[in-house]
């Protein structure tokens, strides 16, 4: 694979990065499409919760609402299944841009307390941010008829402020010519990999910090973990694109948590890795979580696209981006088990998840300075 695609690859796939991080990135506008097709007399892809949806199409159209403002941390990775709702929903077009953090905190905030021309409808991404969101009053209760089973404390956060959208995966992304295999957690302390292993920077939000405090949280492994990954040479890469490149191109042996978005797009591009998942002695599964924005332009289209990411067809869409849709029994992509029967390191509520996060990451970072 040469250089120039190696960078492509990654440039596209440092939106992954937003799946673990609560900090800020560049901002990109897009526009995901727009059809003059009429709507989809076949509703079957929509499920049991097809007439509510229907309902909400019809709402929208009524009220003249012909598109919805996607905030989200992967909202270019998200496009074909931005794509398989304006399909199905022709007069309702998706604009948005690329966005987490700090940018996407302020961006909401601004919005929410003053009245621009144009703002956003939903807000999409991982946990921290989506938690800053919501304890700080910017977004609205609401939920999503078609996310059956759907719940819990770790996916419901204050009757339906965040919920859970969709699934994505990550685990140990291997360069074959550097490392035979790195199956388990303490495969990764074995001394032949002293010096081999890398991780993004656990001391600040990303996968490094997300797998590490994870760990820490589970009995089987608390912080004792980290300390001993330290100690048998794991190094800190800088950033998500650093901790793949330095594997892609043998400089490392193992990026400790890399997505199954980047291994698909690096096995395309001919690149010796390969993911292992689930990583024996559990995974921990990052999540993304919808909120509907206070005082959202769009409420209906909105709410629609919301249900769209628990249907069949939506589902089914989200599995060719390497996602799954967080709905019960939902499928996953080719190669990842069922999401029921992973066995999943023990994590913490969204009620108690910033403060266990900050716990974790002050003993990080005595650990790895």
């Amino acid at each position: 694979m040469t250089t120039r695609r190696m960078l492509t690859r990654l440039v596209a796939m440092t939106a992954t990065l937003a799946l673990a991080a609560g900090c800020g990135g560049d901002d990109e506008t897009g526009d995901a499409g727009g059809s003059s097709a009429s709507p989809s007399a076949d509703t079957a892809g929509l499920g049991p919760q097809a007439a509510e949806l229907q309902a909400l199409y019809e709402a929208a159209r009524k009220g003249g609402e012909d598109k919805v403002v996607v905030y989200a941390g992967q909202y270019t990775l998200m496009k074909p299944v931005f794509d398989a709702f304006t399909k199905r929903f022709p007069e309702i077009k998706i604009e948005g841009k690329d966005t987490f953090g700090a940018p996407m905190e302020t961006t909401i905030g601004q919005e929410v307390r003053g009245k621009p021309a144009q703002r956003g409808d939903i807000a999409h991404t991982a946990d921290t941010t989506m938690l800053n969101l919501a304890n700080n009053d910017l977004l609205q209760a609401y939920k999503p008829p078609a996310a059956t089973g759907v719940e819990g404390d770790q996916l419901v956060y204050r009757d339906n402020l965040l919920t859970a959208a969709n699934y994505s995966f990550f685990g140990n992304l291997v360069n074959t010519e550097v490392v035979p295999d790195a199956k388990s957690w303490e495969a990764l302390l074995d001394p032949k990999l002293r010096g081999k292993v890398l991780i993004q920077d656990p001391t600040k939000a990303g996968s490094g910090n997300g797998i590490l405090t994870t760990l820490a949280n589970d009995e089987r492994y608390g912080i004792e973990y980290a300390k001993r990954l330290k100690a048998n040479g794991a190094v800190s890469a800088a950033t998500y694109p650093e901790l793949l490149n330095k594997v892609v191109d043998g400089t490392y042996g193992v990026a400790m948590y890399g997505g199954y978005t980047a291994y698909l797009g690096f096995k395309e591009d001919g690149a010796p890795v390969k993911f292992v998942f689930p990583v024996e002695g559990g995974v921990w599964i990052p999540i993304e979580y919808f909120g509907l924005i206070k005082n959202a332009p769009h409420p209906n289209a909105a709410k629609l696209l919301m249900n769209y990411f628990y249907t069949p067809e939506g589902a089914k869409a989200l599995t060719s981006i390497g996602a799954a849709s967080a709905v019960k029994d939902a499928p996953t992509p080719e190669g990842i088990p069922p999401i029921a029967k992973i066995d999943q390191l023990n994590s913490t509520p969204l009620d108690t998840r910033l403060e266990n996060q900050e716990k974790y990451t002050a003993q990080l970072e005595d650990i790895f300075r």
